[in-house]
């Protein structure tokens, strides 16, 4: 077995060695035998068990713990995913407002060396607007910007949206001002999120 290959192996076993360790009861012990049961119906399509996924593991009683998320992730998809089902989870997700459920699969995905793209950001930092998760935001752009992904209008928006949610004018003016220089190209919710933000200022 190739040493990428038996370390994404290894790193399935030993978190689901791990979630078993601390005792995952209840919903998130539904949650693995949920996943597990789908992903052995081979004629299940990959999109019906992304959503039974995200139903499953949006269930989970708070607070949810990274070992389990892992584990039920690694049992619903063992061949993991492609660039496309990813978008679709993380935007399930999004939908969810399930923000920590959304930065559980990106480690997930970084754990295991699957391929992350600018939707897949995107799609988090829209998780971070819709619960006003400011930071998060600032962070995940910041992560965008310093690697080779594209930031966009969609991840620049979402990050306006975010700040302006939590009544942050002056970051929301900041991250502004980057689209701008950055010359990225503005659309109506970037320029109706900075525009409430700064109706927000003092």
């Amino acid at each position: 077995m190739p040493p990428r290959r038996q370390a994404k192996a290894y790193k399935s076993m030993a978190s689901h060695r791990s979630c078993q360790s601390r005792a995952c009861t209840g919903t998130q012990s539904t949650v693995l035998h949920m996943a597990q049961e789908k992903t052995g119906k081979e004629t299940k399509a990959a999109g019906e068990t992304i959503s039974t996924t995200v139903r499953a593991l949006v269930s989970l009683e708070v607070p949810v713990h990274s070992d389990c998320v892992f584990a039920a992730l690694d049992q619903a998809f063992p061949q993991g995913l492609d660039p496309r089902e990813s978008t679709r989870l993380f935007s399930q997700l999004a939908k969810e407002r399930a923000l920590k459920l959304s930065l559980l699969v990106l480690s997930w995905h970084e754990g295991n060396e699957y391929e992350l793209n600018s939707y897949h950001y995107g799609a988090v930092l829209n998780a971070c607007s819709k619960t006003g998760e400011w930071t998060r935001a600032l962070q995940l752009l910041s992560v965008m910007t310093r690697s080779s992904l594209k930031s966009d209008t969609i991840s620049f928006s979402a990050t306006i949206s975010a700040c302006e949610k939590a009544s942050e004018w002056k970051k929301a003016c900041n991250v502004f001002t980057d689209l701008v220089q950055r010359e990225v190209e503005l659309d109506r919710i970037a320029m109706n999120a900075v525009i409430s933000a700064c109706e927000k200022g003092d």
